[in-house]
């Protein structure tokens, strides 16, 4: 999904529709086009959209939307075989391809794209991003951030193991934040060639039960906007800290997209269409903590789905309480609480075997985690 002004440009697996989102509360449907296999992701710039196209023999399309009633593919590149993301900067697409293949080419003359530069990166690529001469590259679990201020000889600078699979990145200031089973991570990239993790958030899922890998990401100004099988709004004013702003129930996993303009309008579709407009609805559960196991701190989040008397607690294997987060009257909604291991008289506890306990009104949930030290 992308915007771009008054229009909305979606993929609904093998075509390209455009929508006229002028009043958002009423959208209407213009001209589409079929394009004829699986599209990745998309990215507008200029009259042209630029399709990332997962096929084996034409990995990139070129259309031109300059008449929204009447798109039409302009042009192709063969040299790109199975797309799976772009990023068009200035004259040059970046498109990840053939599994660790990044593309540079050259869209000069949209009906003839080149390509200038093939990268082999550290592994399967699902997004890329650029800026200042330098691509952030989306690879398995890593992070690869590669100089293509030459587009013909890009070169590796570096490549960061988030600990989990990156399937989104965004840029922010001197971050580079990935999305993916391992959560929002801000990484900071000031020095491109020594980047490390400076904060970490991990995104409540609807239910106990269901993951709530980040499948897009967003961000604008102060905030971050996840696609997981929710919508959550993070504040990363504070990289070294993110915090949950606010969370939508869309009814059906956003694991479509999520665009963002203007800072408050806000655009996604899910698997089964977009969610109604409706209050957030929640369930509720204790999450696992995150990391488990973990030294010295940990994360742990939680669903109220009522306003309820709520304490959370953490307990030794020998049932004795070590330390209690939450103690207190909290509205429905999301939360998170960090522990630092330490117990209510600020000591540290030792190595083992912790239970951490939700109890909201007459409902209770208990979890396990382990710290090693």
């Amino acid at each position: 999904m992308a915007l771009a002004g008054d229009f909305a440009y979606m993929c609904d697996y093998d075509s390209l529709q455009i929508f006229d989102i002028s009043d958002p509360a009423n959208p209407f449907a213009l001209g589409s086009i079929d394009t004829l296999s699986l599209i990745r992701e998309i990215t507008v710039s200029g009259d042209y959209v630029f399709l990332a196209r997962g096929d084996p023999t034409v990995g990139l399309q070129i259309a031109d939307v300059s008449d929204p009633l009447n798109p039409r593919i302009v042009g192709t590149s063969s040299e790109v075989t199975y797309g799976e993301s772009v990023c068009v900067i200035g004259e040059y697409a970046y498109v990840g391809g053939y599994v660790t293949h990044l593309y540079t080419v050259n869209v000069s003359d949209p009906a003839n794209p080149v390509v200038a530069g093939d990268y082999i990166t550290s592994g399967r690529i699902l997004d890329v991003r650029v800026r200042g001469g330098l691509a952030y590259v989306a690879c398995d679990e890593n992070l690869d951030i590669v100089d293509v201020s030459s587009p013909a000889s890009p070169i590796l600078v570096s490549s960061y193991d988030v600990t989990g699979t990156i399937e989104c990145v965004a840029l922010r200031d001197q971050y580079a934040y990935t999305g993916g089973d391992s959560g929002l991570v801000a990484i900071n990239v000031a020095n491109p060639a020594t980047p490390w993790e400076d904060g970490r958030y991990e995104p409540v899922p609807r239910y106990p039960w269901m993951s709530a890998d980040i499948r897009d990401l967003e961000i604008v100004g102060d905030y971050a906007y996840l696609g997981t099988n929710n919508f959550e709004i993070v504040d990363v004013s504070d990289p070294s800290n993110p915090t949950m702003a606010g969370a939508y129930d869309v009814t059906n996993s956003l694991y479509g997209g999520v665009a963002v303009e203007g800072g408050i309008e806000c655009k996604g579709y899910g698997t089964g269409g977009t969610g109604a407009d409706q209050p957030a609805q929640y369930v509720f559960g204790l999450g696992q903590n995150y990391p488990n196991p973990f030294n010295p701190a940990t994360t742990i989040g939680f669903t109220v789905d009522r306003e309820s008397a709520v304490m959370l607690s953490i307990y030794d294997v020998a049932g004795k309480l070590v330390r209690t987060l939450v103690d207190g009257r909290l509205p429905m909604g999301t939360y998170q609480r960090q522990w630092n291991g330490r117990d209510h008289n600020g000591q540290s506890v030792a190595t083992g075997v912790y239970f951490y306990r939700l109890v909201a009104g007459d409902r209770t949930e208990t979890r396990k985690m382990v710290l090693l030290k």
